[in-house]
């Protein structure tokens, strides 16, 4: 299967480049540095315990057959996290993001100053028409990030992965 490509200079910091296996130990250890903070908000992080899982977890990704592109996110020049988008569903024209960070690159903006170039592609190449996001109630990081984007909390859903008990999962929209 061919994937789509993605080179997208942000800044002269953060790049986004398509995500592949040949991350797959530099995001193991990014994983691993980070481990605590991400199992508290995603739920694949349990299923990452040995570098083979983040092969997995990468091959999950890019093989997908809904239309998601996924990338790597570099700040100077050092693998820090990953950005996707999920799905696109051009008859419903919707589209829904993903991200984590590594504890070492959060609090520079960096996921905000992703999503600014992101949207403004979506917007010029394609004809999505919303951007649908997803964060259980106590991340409130990601919030935020997604509110600060220009997106507005719409309803949640029962977190279907148990990773946080009965905690609800949080549904947002980014009209474009």
């Amino acid at each position: 299967m061919e994937h789509t490509k993605v080179e997208l200079d942000i800044s002269s910091d953060i790049k986004l480049q398509s995500l592949s296996v040949e991350h797959t130990k530099i995001l193991f250890c990014c994983v691993q540095d980070s481990r605590a903070s991400l199992e508290a908000v995603l739920p694949w992080v349990n299923d990452v315990q040995v570098e083979s899982d983040a092969r997995r977890y990468i091959e999950t990704r890019i093989n997908n057959s809904v239309g998601g592109l996924w990338s790597a996110i570099e700040f100077k020049q050092q693998f820090c996290g990953v950005f996707g988008i999920k799905y696109v569903d051009p008859k419903a024209q919707n589209a829904e993001v993903g991200y984590w960070l590594g504890a070492h690159a959060r609090g520079h903006g960096i996921i905000g100053q992703v999503l600014t170039q992101v949207i403004a592609k979506l917007r010029a190449v394609t004809d999505i028409k919303s951007i649908e996001f997803q964060c259980l109630a106590s991340n409130t990081a990601s919030q935020r990030i997604i509110t600060k984007a220009g997106g507005q909390l719409i309803g949640s859903v029962t977190d279907q992965t148990k990773t946080s008990g009965d905690e609800a999962l949080y549904v947002y929209r980014l009209w474009l």
